[in-house]
Order: structure tokens, then C-alpha cells, then sequence
């Protein structure tokens, strides 16, 4: 006779008084009513259970993908704030020309003192003027020093760090200096110089001097 599925999934019945015979029964006793073991079989997996396995180890896999791709998402931003520092870091200028000309504005360019001072150790011309200056033009093309017995001395002119100051370095001592500043020297509130300046000074005498750190003795070359 051919059994329905429930009958085949039944598990077969054994009888220890009986030999272990099987017997296929739904109570827990046997014809001489003794104790039926039933033999612990595994039930096998339905289709519905493997297809909710297969789906589950789909979707874990898609979110490790996900997972994986997301953190290459934030590079611009870090690309954009670096980008960002570098520009921050450009070094600005040391004076502001615009708020010095506000500053200043109206104001006459005239030359305040013309001096000899000392710059590590080493004379030095210094030409003060009452308007900072401005920085873009050609000092050598309007300050003019020349030695009474040498003729032209030559050097660079340095503008001082709050563009008030013209100097020139490294002055021979004891030396007699025409300077002439030529009209329309330019300050930073485009105010210029109205006439030429003209000033006559005569650099210091530097004595030189020779010391010792400590008293010495002589020693004689023989014995």
C-alpha cells in the first residue's frame, strides 16, 4: 500500500522487549504494552527555509558592499578643506597701503631728519620723511649721495618696516656727504615732494682699537 507524506515522515517505532523490531504505531506502547523509544531523527529541511537562508546571505552581502564604497564618499570634502589651509597660510603683507594712505591722507611730504646711525656695527645714512613712502618706486632714481672727495658713493637704499625711513649702508669714516632728494618723491597717500632737498653732512671718525681678554708673558725663544 502506498502511504501519504505524513505516514513516510513518521519515525518507526522500537520495542526493546521485542528485539528492537520496528513498529510503526502512534501510541507509545507496543502489543505486549512495553515502552516505545523513538529514535531521534533529524527532520529535513523544507524548500521555504533554504530560499529565507539564500535571501538572508544576500543581503548580508550587499550591505558589506555598501559598507565597503561609503567611506571613499567624504575625499572631496577632505581635498576641499585642505585646499582650504593652504590658502589661509598665504603670507600677507606687512603694512596695509590703503589704510596707511586713509591714515595719512591730505597730509605734505617733506623730509624730517638726515642723520648717521649705527646698523650692526656699521655706519649707516638715515633719511626720515614725514609720509610713509611708497614702496613701488625707484630710490636710487631720486636720493642721490655724493662724497666731496670720491664723487658718487654707491649703494642700495632700504626702506625701513613702516615705509618712513630710507637708509643707506656701510659709510666710510670721516667723509664730507652732499644728499639731494629730487622733487617728486612719491609717498603712499600720492602726495610728492614739492621741491629738491638738498643736506650736507660729514661722517664720524672711527678710531680703531685693539684689546686683550687677558695679561700675557713673553716667553724667550732659547733658555
Amino acid at each position: 500500500s502506498v502511504r501519504n507524506d505524513s505516514q513516510a515522515l513518521r519515525p518507526a517505532l522500537a520495542c526493546e522487549e521485542c528485539q528492537g523490531l520496528p513498529v510503526q504505531s502512534d501510541s507509545n506502547t507496543c502489543h505486549h504494552d512495553c515502552y516505545i523509544v523513538a529514535p531521534s531523527l533529524p527532520l529535513p529541511m523544507s524548500a521555504t527555509m533554504f530560499n529565507k537562508g539564500l535571501f538572508l546571505a544576500c543581503a548580508l552581502a550587499l550591505l558589506s558592499a555598501c559598507d565597503s564604497s561609503s567611506p571613499d564618499k567624504p575625499a572631496p570634502a577632505a581635498a576641499a578643506t585642505t585646499q582650504a589651509a593652504v590658502t589661509d597660510t598665504k603670507p600677507k603683507p606687512a603694512v596695509d597701503l590703503a589704510a596707511l594712505s586713509k591714515r595719512y591722507a591730505g597730509r605734505e611730504l617733506t623730509v624730517i631728519d638726515v642723520s648717521e646711525i649705527q646698523i650692526d656695527g656699521a655706519s649707516a645714512l638715515s633719511v626720515s620723511f614725514s609720509v610713509p613712502l611708497d614702496p613701488e618706486q625707484k630710490f636710487g632714481e631720486k636720493l642721490h649721495l655724493v662724497d666731496s672727495k670720491n664723487g658718487k658713493v654707491d649703494g642700495a637704499w632700504e626702506l625701513s618696516d613702516n615705509l618712513m625711513e630710507l637708509r643707506l649702508r656701510h659709510l666710510e669714516p670721516q667723509r664730507k656727504l652732499v644728499l639731494t632728494v629730487d622733487a617728486g618723491l612719491q609717498a603712499v597717500n600720492k602726495a610728492t615732494l614739492a621741491a629738491e632737498y638738498i643736506s650736507r653732512l660729514e661722517t664720524r671718525d672711527l678710531q680703531a682699537t685693539v684689546g686683550f681678554a687677558s695679561r700675557g708673558s713673553l716667553l724667550p725663544t732659547r733658555l
